[in-house]
């Protein structure tokens, strides 16, 4: 394959991810924190996010993943984040009879 040809496929393939990152929804970023020691080692995130080594907290997308671990106590939400709970879902209304 020829230089050109190289060009012309690199610039098709940068097209092509610039034209699904404007349709792709953005999630908002939480940054969470272990709960304890063994979890820090153990847990990351699908997308490859780890928590550092000597302590701290990471940046994770808000999706399911991440809403699981917190509801069931795994990781905790740091700063102005923790103070905004995610809305509820509703129950549906009762069945009309």
């Amino acid at each position: 394959m020829s230089n050109e040809g190289k060009d012309l496929r690199s610039q098709q393939i940068a097209d092509r991810n610039k034209a699904m990152a404007k349709i792709t929804p953005s999630l908002p970023r939480v940054r969470v924190t272990a709960a304890n020691d063994v979890l820090r080692r153990v847990l990351k995130h699908p997308n490859g996010a780890k928590f550092p080594s000597g302590g701290g907290s990471v940046q994770w997308p808000l999706d399911r993943f991440t809403k699981r671990r917190i509801k069931e106590g795994a990781v905790t939400v740091e700063g102005e984040q923790a103070k905004q709970s995610p809305p509820r879902r509703q129950p549906p209304p009762p069945p009309a009879a």
